[in-house]
């Protein structure tokens, strides 16, 4: 661990990983630059980051190796949203879907009680509802 910032209880740091080839640890840019909160989970051989910042707002990020580069796979986070009056905050889902981070659900959080009780993150976005009285343009 390189810095901690106990207000956020965000903990940074810097990254060696063992090369096989040298029988040395060799810094990881690639996981040093993502290194916030780092978690390993070695069952699904993939890497989770948190950031949490003043206010109440998150993001959360999930990371794999593929051929030998890193690759971020899922994000989820709570974003503050510009005051307009309604809603404080927006919970967002992405996921990686054929080579593509794409937006999975985006949903206004307006109460505390929304705020602990989030959706789960659909694998496949979710489709908004067409315009018109939901009459759709495709043909059955």
């Amino acid at each position: 661990m390189q810095n901690y910032i106990p207000h956020l209880d965000k903990k940074l740091y810097c990254v060696f990983l063992w090369d096989a080839k040298t029988e040395r640890f060799a810094y990881s840019k690639a996981l040093s630059d993502i290194a916030a909160n780092l978690q390993p989970h070695p069952e699904s051989k993939t890497l989770t980051t948190r950031e949490d910042w003043m206010g109440g707002a998150w993001e959360e990020s999930t990371h794999r190796w593929n051929g030998g580069k890193l690759e971020l796979i899922e994000q989820d986070g709570l974003g503050l949203k510009p005051s307009d009056g309604s809603c404080s905050f927006t919970y967002t889902c992405s996921r990686l879907i054929e080579g593509r981070l794409v937006t999975t659900l985006e949903k206004a959080v307006c109460t505390p009680e929304e705020m602990g009780n989030l959706p789960d993150c659909p694998s496949s976005p979710t489709p908004k509802p067409s315009p018109a009285g939901g009459q759709s343009s495709k043909r059955k």
